[in-house]
Protein backbone atom coordinates (compact mmCIF):
# COMPACT_ATOMS: atom_id res chain seq x y z
CA UNK A 1 0.00 0.00 0.00
CA UNK A 2 1.69 3.13 -1.06
CA UNK A 3 2.10 6.13 1.66
CA UNK A 4 0.03 9.20 1.81
CA UNK A 5 3.41 11.14 0.67
CA UNK A 6 3.36 8.60 -2.78
CA UNK A 7 5.03 5.33 -3.24
CA UNK A 8 8.62 4.67 -1.68
CA UNK A 9 10.03 1.34 -2.97
CA UNK A 10 13.04 2.30 -2.51
CA UNK A 11 14.78 4.43 0.76
CA UNK A 12 18.03 6.73 0.21
CA UNK A 13 20.54 4.81 1.07
CA UNK A 14 24.24 5.90 1.24
CA UNK A 15 25.29 3.25 -0.88
CA UNK A 16 23.68 5.22 -3.64
CA UNK A 17 26.89 7.27 -3.82
CA UNK A 18 27.97 4.21 -5.71
CA UNK A 19 25.84 5.87 -8.99
CA UNK A 20 27.57 8.84 -8.79
CA UNK A 21 31.29 7.70 -10.22
CA UNK A 22 29.40 6.77 -13.46
CA UNK A 23 26.95 9.28 -13.69
CA UNK A 24 29.73 12.04 -13.51
CA UNK A 25 32.14 9.32 -15.62
CA UNK A 26 29.17 9.35 -18.46
CA UNK A 27 28.65 13.09 -18.07
CA UNK A 28 33.02 13.81 -18.63
CA UNK A 29 32.79 10.99 -21.89
CA UNK A 30 29.40 12.95 -23.33
CA UNK A 31 31.44 16.75 -23.04
CA UNK A 32 35.13 14.94 -24.41
CA UNK A 33 33.10 13.54 -27.64
CA UNK A 34 30.95 16.96 -28.17
CA UNK A 35 34.21 18.82 -28.00
CA UNK A 36 35.52 16.46 -31.06
CA UNK A 37 32.56 16.25 -32.92
CA UNK A 38 31.83 20.05 -32.67
CA UNK A 39 27.92 19.50 -33.92
CA UNK A 40 24.85 21.59 -31.83
CA UNK A 41 23.47 18.15 -31.48
CA UNK A 42 26.49 16.40 -29.49
CA UNK A 43 26.60 19.32 -27.37
CA UNK A 44 23.08 19.39 -25.80
CA UNK A 45 23.41 15.94 -25.88
CA UNK A 46 26.43 16.49 -23.52
CA UNK A 47 24.92 19.64 -21.50
CA UNK A 48 21.52 17.72 -20.71
CA UNK A 49 23.64 15.11 -19.65
CA UNK A 50 25.67 16.90 -17.36
CA UNK A 51 22.58 18.66 -16.01
CA UNK A 52 21.37 15.60 -15.20
CA UNK A 53 24.32 13.76 -13.15
CA UNK A 54 24.88 17.25 -11.46
CA UNK A 55 21.21 16.99 -10.50
CA UNK A 56 21.11 13.47 -9.10
CA UNK A 57 24.32 14.19 -7.27
CA UNK A 58 23.28 17.16 -5.90
CA UNK A 59 20.17 15.15 -4.51
CA UNK A 60 22.91 12.52 -2.98
CA UNK A 61 24.15 15.53 -1.47
CA UNK A 62 20.97 16.80 0.02
CA UNK A 63 20.05 13.25 1.45
CA UNK A 64 23.56 12.51 2.57
CA UNK A 65 23.47 15.67 4.56
CA UNK A 66 19.88 15.42 5.75
CA UNK A 67 20.44 12.12 7.23
CA UNK A 68 23.71 14.08 8.87
CA UNK A 69 22.00 16.37 10.56
CA UNK A 70 18.75 14.05 12.01
CA UNK A 71 21.78 11.76 13.35
CA UNK A 72 20.67 8.98 11.26
CA UNK A 73 23.31 8.61 8.76
CA UNK A 74 24.37 5.09 10.83
CA UNK A 75 21.33 4.07 9.64
CA UNK A 76 21.17 5.19 6.38
CA UNK A 77 24.66 3.24 5.20
CA UNK A 78 22.75 -0.21 6.42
Amino acid sequence: MPSPKGPRCSPFRVSWWAASFPLAATAVAALKYADYAKHPVTDAIAAVILALASLIIAVFVVQTLGGVARGKLRELSV
